[in-house]
């Protein structure tokens, strides 16, 4: 079986604002608690100049949670170009050969759109992008050519006032092994899902 190699990359912008940041941290909390005790997640904090290591690539689910707890919220400009690259480097450095690489960017924008695509692209060469858009101002257009294609699958937009409401939902792992077409063919269906399958695991998306 693959194990998952999955990055998270968390905007702490000052336009995210606190409220939002909270549900950025809730949400990935609850995506390390789905995970298998062989996924191996690593997060990245972006947002001003720098970007930070909240947590480096680890199987310890404590920790990753012990960190997410009440981190500072760096309230900067969004730089989620330098986050991607930031990424990139850490996949090649700590990812495993036997692991399937996974980025998830959690982003409501960004003042720097060309560096970003060109940041994006470069990651997808290495791992498979997923994009969370965050926020009603946000135009969803801009960050779609960031993800994976096809942007169906891999770029979901989502209202910051409806985040923690989604937290359960937005990434749930199912069980089944992704084969089939239908209920009862290797995959959970339920209304209003969409499925996009990782080997034996699913990540649901809900709307």
């Amino acid at each position: 079986d693959s194990m998952l190699d999955i990055i998270v990359l968390i905007d702490g912008s000052h336009s995210v604002g606190k409220q939002g940041w909270k549900q950025e941290l809730m949400f990935t909390q609850e995506l390390v608690r789905r995970q298998e005790a062989a996924a191996k997640m690593g997060v990245l904090v972006y947002g001003g100049k720098d970007v930070s290591v909240l947590t480096p690539m680890t199987t310890d689910r404590q920790q990753l949670i012990s960190d997410l707890t009440a981190p500072a919220f760096p309230t900067g400009y969004s730089n989620p170009h330098t986050a991607l690259v930031k990424a990139a480097n850490m996949m090649v450095e700590y990812g495993r050969i036997q692991g399937k690489p996974i980025v998830i960017l959690l982003t409501d924008g960004t003042t720097h759109q060309h560096a970003t695509t060109s940041a994006a692209q470069d990651l997808q060469a290495k791992a498979t992008v997923h994009v969370v858009a965050l926020g009603r101002n946000l135009n969803p257009d801009l960050p779609k050519g960031w993800a994976t294609f096809p942007p169906a699958e891999h770029f979901h937009h989502v209202p910051f006032d409806e985040l923690q409401l989604q937290i359960p939902n937005l990434l749930l792992l199912c069980e089944g092994e992704g084969e089939g077409e239908g209920e009862g063919e290797g995959q959970q269906y339920i209304s209003k899902q969409m499925i996009r399958c990782i080997n034996t695991h699913c990540i649901c998306y809900y709307f």
